[in-house]
């Protein structure tokens, strides 16, 4: 059977990052790259790739940044799995609010957002803040990421997007 790993990436505490860790629900969030020195945002696709190099290919990982995420509800590994496996995907991204700087009007915000990132396939609006998926699929992401040369994973990803879908109906991940 397939487990579930979840981590995160913070060099230091910061932000949300203690109450993520003592979440109120007791769910284990294993820290990426404590104590190290934050170069880029490609540091911790770097670290998660280090991370799953030795997992079994049919666990499920699911990353949530450090600072700025909570765990909002409690869950079962195995209703967390059938939500997921309801997407029918390897990899599921997080969606990007679309709240860019605080713009209220959703062209100019989503015209910023393509500006900064990319133009995504069926107008989507990933956000690499929260992401799940089977760990052979991950690790092929990650050498793709990685290998943009890029210091943004979220830039780095518009070359990479395949096969990929987003929580668009925010039934595991929730940006606000």
């Amino acid at each position: 059977m397939e487990k579930i790993h979840i981590v995160t990436y913070a060099t230091h505490s910061d932000g949300l990052l203690d109450k993520l860790k003592n979440n109120k629900y007791n769910k284990e969030i294993e820290i990426l790259g404590w104590g190290t020195k934050f170069n880029t945002y490609i540091d911790k696709i770097k670290y998660v790739n280090k991370y799953i190099e030795n997992k079994k290919n049919n666990d499920i990982l699911i990353y949530i940044d450090g600072f700025d995420t909570l765990i909002n509800r409690n869950f079962t590994y195995y209703e967390l799995k059938k939500l997921f496996l309801k997407y029918k995907t390897k990899i599921l991204i997080s969606e990007d609010p679309g709240n860019l700087y605080f713009i209220t009007n959703k062209y100019i915000a989503n015209k910023i957002y393509n500006n900064i990132f990319g133009n995504f396939s069926n107008n989507d609006k990933p956000n690499m803040g929260m992401f799940m998926g089977y760990i052979k699929e991950l690790k092929e992401l990650c050498k793709c990421i990685i290998s943009q040369n890029i210091d943004d994973d979220q830039k780095a990803l518009l070359k990479c997007y395949k096969n990929i879908k987003i929580d668009k109906n925010k039934e595991i991940f929730l940006n606000t």
